[in-house]
C-alpha cells in the first residue's frame, strides 16, 4: 500500500464490508486475502459494485490444485487453517463469472513451487518416500533443469499460486 502512495495511487486499506468509496474505481486489486474470507462471492460483488464499467479486477490466492499442494499435502503452505477457502483456477474462474465479471483469466504464474518442494524435503518436512523417488530427482536437479521443470509447472497451470482478472461489463 505505502508502495502504491509514493507513486500517487490511491490507496484504501480497509475491510471491504467498511470500505467507502467516493467514486467507482477503475481497479480493484486484492493480493492473498480472498481465501481468508468467510464469503469470497459477496467480496467479489463488493468488487464489481466498486468499479467503473469495464473497471477491472486483480486478485492472487493459492492454488489447492497446484503442484506444491498435490506434492506436499497437507505440508503445503496453501493447506492453512487460516484459509477458509480453497480455489483452484476453474472454481475461481467461476465464482468470478457469477460475480457478474467478464473477461476472466486465471493464470498461475509462480515461480517457487520447485523451490517450495525442494525446501521441504531439506527440512524434513516431507520424505523422500512420500514425494518419491522420482519427483526428487526431478526437484534435485541442476538448475537448468529445475527452471524447465519450473516452466512446464507453469504452462500446464498447476503452479501453486493464481492470479485473476476479470473485467466489469460495460
Amino acid at each position: 500500500a505505502e508502495s502504491c502512495r509514493e507513486i500517487g495511487v490511491e490507496t484504501i486499506e480497509s475491510t471491504y464490508e467498511t470500505a467507502r468509496l467516493d467514486t467507482p474505481a477503475d481497479i480493484v486489486a486484492s493480493f492473498e486475502v480472498i481465501e481468508h474470507l468467510f464469503d469470497p462471492g459477496a467480496f467479489l460483488g463488493w468488487c464489481h459494485a466498486a468499479l467503473n464499467p469495464g473497471g477491472h479486477v486483480l486478485l492472487t490466492c493459492p492454488n489447492i490444485a497446484g503442484f506444491e499442494t498435490l506434492i506436499l499435502g497437507r505440508e503445503s503452505g496453501a493447506v492453512d487453517h487460516e484459509h477458509l477457502n480453497l480455489f483452484t483456477p476453474e472454481s475461481l474462474a467461476r465464482l468470478a463469472e457469477r460475480s457478474g465479471f467478464a473477461d476472466v483469466e486465471v493464470t498461475t504464474p509462480g515461480r517457487l513451487d520447485v523451490e517450495l518442494v525442494q525446501r521441504a524435503l531439506d527440512e524434513g518436512a516431507v520424505t523422500r518416500e512420500t514425494v518419491g523417488e522420482a519427483m526428487c530427482r526431478l526437484v534435485e536437479a541442476e538448475s537448468d533443469l529445475q527452471d524447465r521443470l519450473q516452466a512446464l509447472i507453469q504452462d500446464a497451470r498447476l503452479s501453486s499460486n493464481m492470479m485473476m482478472t476479470a473485467r466489469k461489463p460495460a
